[in-house]
């Protein structure tokens, strides 16, 4: 019966960590999407940098995003139960990583 009361806090710690693998990928394809900084070695060699976003990776990225979203609101509501039934703590983490999801929602919606 012990186990089986924790199944929430569990349930939570796990939502949280795949919450932020989720904000991490979508944080390196974000990463490989950005255009490339000119160099001093591109000026001399006249190699061509790319000047705009990779696109199919912003996309990517917006669509963790609205995982991302969706996973924090789900994680914070079993947060409070958990912390209703089992008297476990209030996590931050879901309610700060929903707020940077929702802000690159806005931010891939305006600019792209």
């Amino acid at each position: 019966m012990k186990n089986t009361k924790k199944i929430y806090t569990k349930i939570v710690i796990y939502m949280n960590v795949l919450i932020w693998i989720i904000g991490l990928v979508s944080a390196f394809l974000i990463d490989r999407a950005r255009p490339p900084f000119e160099s001093y070695l591109n000026r001399i060699k006249d190699l061509p940098v790319r000047k705009t976003w990779n696109m199919d990776l912003m996309s990517y990225a917006y669509y963790l995003f609205i995982l991302m979203l969706i996973f924090s609101i789900l994680s914070l509501l079993l947060n409070i139960v958990a912390y209703k039934k089992e008297k476990f703590r209030l996590s931050i983490t879901p309610f700060f990583l929903g707020l940077c999801s929702i802000y690159g929602i806005i931010m891939y919606l305006t600019h792209f």
